[in-house]
């Protein structure tokens, strides 16, 4: 088994224990040393009252997106500070975030 087929099988048990990106429908698609695909089909619960998939829940995955890239060193991790721009938004579909850690010089 390669690293990255051991990475995918991590992140995927992790995935069926963590009942925050089971219930937000929260998926990592990608994995491998250093970044992290993740996918969230939005659904009736995923939309804000102006029928948009939520700020938050966008947060929420790239948040995710962020620790799972980050963590594939082996060491875990919690998101200190962050900011996000939104461009646009959707109705429907598949909403991707992909993250990629750059630097692990501190």
């Amino acid at each position: 088994m390669t690293e990255k087929d051991e990475l995918r099988e991590k992140y995927r048990e992790l995935n069926r224990r963590n009942p925050f990106v089971r219930h937000n429908h929260i998926e990592v698609t990608e994995i491998e040393r250093d970044r992290a695909v993740l996918q969230l089909v939005i659904r009736p619960e995923s939309r804000n009252v102006y029928g948009l998939v939520h700020g938050g829940a966008i947060y929420a995955m790239a948040d995710n997106a962020a620790g799972c890239a980050t963590s594939t060193d082996g060491r875990s991790y919690v998101t200190q500070s962050s900011d996000m721009h939104f461009l646009r938004n959707q109705a429907e579909g598949t909403v991707t975030a992909e993250a990629g850690q750059n630097d692990r010089s501190r």
